[in-house]
């Protein structure tokens, strides 16, 4: 903990104040910032911003306060693996985004599951099912709701939840709806 946290500028006792999954997070952004990755310029964010210049309405699936309590909302002991998990991958980081945008970039879906779901699944069931699975679930019921309506719905949704068993195409197909991926 403290290597990870001075290459932060901060100490192990300082992220020793903060919950499991929170440290977690904090520690797992840095090395990809001081890579060059810069979360403004994620594909959802682009997309966002483009709907917004054509003066599309947009809708979120979930809050950012959803997204912070499906963390912090992880039974201690699995807050921290996900802390010890961050910490082992840790030097490893880059190498890691790295593969996962490469095999975004060439829609290899099947990479993805390996370098993302699988690892996730195989590390915490728990942790597994309630960054994808249950959320999931919870997305496809609102595109189910989008797709009785009018109208066209664009959705963007992470890498990681369109790869695997439990992704978000592979629910809808669960539940009748036809899908197709596009190139």
């Amino acid at each position: 903990l403290d290597v990870a946290a001075k290459s932060i500028g901060a100490t192990g006792e300082q992220l020793n104040i903060f919950r499991p999954w929170l440290a977690g997070l904090t520690l797992s952004v840095a090395p990809l910032a001081k890579a060059g990755y810069d979360p403004a310029s994620g594909v959802e964010l682009t997309l966002k911003a483009k709907a917004e210049a054509a003066g599309k309405s947009i809708h979120g699936f979930e809050s950012l306060a959803d997204q912070i309590q499906v963390l912090a909302g992880l039974p201690e002991d699995e807050q921290l693996v996900f802390l010890r998990s961050t910490l082992e991958d840790y030097d490893d980081a880059v190498t890691m985004i790295d593969g996962m945008v490469s095999a975004w970039s060439a829609g290899d879906v099947a990479a993805l599951d390996r370098l993302v779901v699988e690892d996730m699944k195989a590390e915490s069931p728990v942790i597994y099912r309630a960054l994808l699975v249950d959320r999931n679930a919870d997305w496809v019921q609102q595109i189910q709701g989008l797709l009785a309506g009018s109208g066209t719905a664009f959705i963007a949704v992470g890498a990681a939840h369109l790869a695997g068993e439990d992704s978000v195409q592979a629910m809808l197909q669960a539940k009748g709806v036809t899908v197709e991926r596009l190139e």
